[in-house]
């Protein structure tokens, strides 16, 4: 792997893992609806070429996880199409919930590591999927390992990062 390679994975690393607050049991509000439908696919083709055709349904489930945690977290206001029509370009802290911040920051991680190959197209398999599902998982460390809130957790069927930690290590 290149030097510079190698360095912008650990400045996406290190922008991921900051937070300012610890996450606290948020009260649960239900939020009425679902999100909009989110298909990693549509948008971006090529993930087949960069992850394989054999890891497509564990990037959906993932991308499923996430477009619930950021609806219900915003309280119907915002999900990843939302996030996808600004190119994961957002300033996460205007959020006014912490959790809510995590899933923002974890899903501008999935464009740049999953979704996209550091923002363009792949052409070939990615030889480093190891590193980029390492700093996935490591973002998911200051998550809470229970539910966030009741809500959330019927949605997904659990807690988020216990889901998504398991997921990932489904990615071969």
């Amino acid at each position: 792997m290149s030097a510079k390679f190698s360095q912008i994975l650990k400045v996406i690393a290190q922008q991921t893992t900051q937070t300012t607050t610890t996450p606290t049991e948020q009260q649960t509000v239900v939020v009425p609806g679902n999100p909009t439908t989110f298909d990693p696919y549509a948008y971006w083709p090529d993930i087949i070429t960069g992850w394989g055709s054999q890891n497509t349904n564990i990037i959906k489930q993932l991308s499923n996880i996430v477009n619930w945690c950021i609806f219900i977290l915003s309280n119907g206001q915002l999900d990843m199409n939302k996030l996808r029509g600004s190119n994961f370009s957002v300033d996460p802290s205007k959020y006014p919930d912490r959790y809510l911040i995590m899933f923002v920051k974890l899903a501008m991680q999935f464009y740049r590591l999953i979704y996209t190959n550091l923002g363009a197209a792949y052409a070939v398999v990615i030889q480093n999927a190891p590193q980029r599902l390492q700093i996935l998982k490591q973002a998911l460390t200051p998550f809470p390992d229970g539910s966030i809130n009741t809500q959330l957790a019927n949605k997904v069927g659990g807690s988020p990062k216990t889901l998504i930690l398991n997921l990932l290590n489904q990615i071969k």
